[in-house]
């Protein structure tokens, strides 16, 4: 048997596909993973790599990938502890019989892995003691690791508790953010209602905000399941949560923005997404980041099963960004489960079940649905593909890898739908007269190796999405205007053999 509620889906640097869950093939449920290459091939073979064979049951096993293509996969262990293992890109497990983590003295469930902006592993797991189940305490626990499987903090992180979280709603919400803390948030009892909290976690491992934030200081209605995204520039936490008020008999979603220090940037209450109303419920809310704003999907279901698939765009006020506010998805009006979202180019893949199917649609970010919009649609490159036009010129998006185009006396700000050319592994457009700032889709060129843009004028801050470029070897701003503080992601480029920055007007310190 394989537990579908344990499946989880990530995808490489290589576009593999890297799947994990539970099943039952021993007799008792062990952790396996898989990868699926893009021509469907099994390079771990088709029974998967076995994570365990303990012979004790493990559960809800999540995974994240690393810039090297190696995988970080957590999961309860024997119902009691959490177990940790990373696996190399060709199916070796690397940290022997992996990380153990036990206490004596209480329960240990749902890790969490994510990778920081410095490409560190964070793992965030509860830790759960006294009395089954309405006096048991709950506290959020966090460590960082390095590739070798060796903590970088002498003791684990108390980030949250004790407090109680609501039972059969233990999940929490852990997200990175650029300077290489991270954001979390969870769902704890508040007198007779419920509340979402969040936390900031500095890079040294210290939580910022004493005692958490409250998304909302409606107190008196239940505020649930908050779900996490980060402002691209101004890396302010941006949450969206289920609300309902003191009786449930009204339900409805809310959004919260807050800055550095906490402050509740929407409103004390937040701003609303659904007005509370007694005709529907909201199901597998999922959010997703689009620069300065957020876009929320969910399911809108009534009380006989039936539903549909809605989304919501908010600007970095908290006001909704398209003409009809709500973007209907779906209108078959049938029952619907599972929803999950992933980013795409310049849009959000949506997928769910319905009625024994899955399904997926894509929405634009201009709230419309259809194909994902990824080059300009008046240019046909020479060989007969979709382009982008750069200072006069169609580029195929499909066959461009080089774009040399260095003293060319290049003047203007740098396009940013150069983030579409995808398959982009050189990018040299030193020494033009070139100005603005970097844009930050030319983080979407994951696959560059080369990046050169010196001697220009380029000003503004390096985008703090540049840790993304993870198959970097040389990076070369050095002689323009640039000024801010360097991005910690740049240290977590393990492949960079060249960084070529000064002559410009960068502030603060090298982390």
């Amino acid at each position: 048997w394989i537990a579908v509620y344990h499946l989880n889906l990530a995808v490489d640097g290589n576009d593999n596909a890297i799947i994990t869950t539970v099943d039952q093939r021993t007799g008792t449920w062990e952790v396996y993973a898989w990868k699926i290459s893009p021509d469907g091939s099994m390079p771990w073979g088709q029974d998967g790599v076995a994570l365990t064979n303990s012979g004790v049951g493990n559960m809800s096993p999540r995974l994240t990938i690393l810039p090297d293509n190696s995988a970080v996969v957590t999961w309860t262990h024997n119902d009691n502890s959490v177990l940790f293992q990373r696996i190399s890109s060709d199916g070796t497990l690397l940290w022997g019989d992996g990380i153990l983590m036990e206490d004596d003295d209480a329960n240990l469930l749902s890790p969490q892995p994510i990778i920081t902006m410095e490409g560190d592993v964070l793992i965030q797991w509860i830790r759960q003691s006294g009395a089954f189940p309405w006096a048991m305490d709950s506290e959020l626990y966090l460590q960082k690791y390095d590739y070798d499987g060796n903590p970088q903090w002498s003791d684990s992180i108390l980030a949250a508790g004790p407090v109680v979280f609501p039972m059969g709603n233990w999940s929490q919400q852990l997200v990175a953010e650029a300077s290489g803390g991270s954001f979390l948030a969870w769902t704890q009892m508040s007198g007779n209602v419920q509340n979402a909290v969040a936390q900031l976690i500095s890079v040294e491992g210290v939580p910022v905000w004493t005692g958490g934030v409250d998304l909302s200081t409606n107190s008196s209605n239940f505020r649930m399941s908050p779900m996490l995204s980060v402002a691209e520039e101004t890396q302010e936490l941006m949450a969206v949560w289920r609300e309902a008020n003191g009786s449930q008999s009204q339900r409805g979603i809310f959004a919260q923005r807050l800055d550095s220090s906490g402050n509740q940037l929407w409103g004390s209450t937040g701003t609303t997404v659904v007005a509370l109303n007694s005709s529907y419920d909201y199901l597998d809310l999922a959010v997703a980041g689009l620069g300065e704003e957020i876009i929320s999907a969910y399911i809108q279901q009534s009380s006989n099963m039936s539903g549909d698939i809605y989304a919501n765009r908010l600007d970095a006020e908290g006001n909704s960004v398209w003409t009809e506010e709500t973007v209907t998805v779906t209108n078959s009006g049938m029952a619907k489960s599972d929803m999950v979202t992933g980013k795409g180019p310049n849009c959000l893949f949506i997928t769910w079940s319905e009625n024994g199917s899955v399904y997926a649609h894509c929405l634009r970010e201009d709230g419309t649905l259809g194909a994902p919009d990824v080059g300009s649609s008046d240019c046909t490159a020479d060989d007969g593909t979709d382009g982008v036009e750069l200072w006069g010129e169609c580029y195929s998006i499909e066959n461009t890898t080089e774009l040399n185009l260095d003293n060319s006396g290049l003047t203007g700000e740098i396009p940013p739908v150069i983030g579409n050319l995808i398959n982009l592994t050189n990018l040299a457009l030193y020494n033009n007269q070139l100005s603005g700032e970097i844009p930050a889709e030319i983080c979407n060129l994951t696959n560059l190796g080369f990046l050169a843009l010196w001697g220009n004028d380029l000003d503004g801050e390096i985008p703090s999405c540049i840790g993304n470029l993870t198959n970097l070897y040389l990076l070369e701003f050095f002689d323009n205007n640039l000024e801010g503080e360097i991005p910690s992601g740049i240290w977590g480029l393990t492949n960079l053999d060249v960084l070529w920055l000064s002559k410009n007007y960068f502030t603060g310190e090298i982390s």
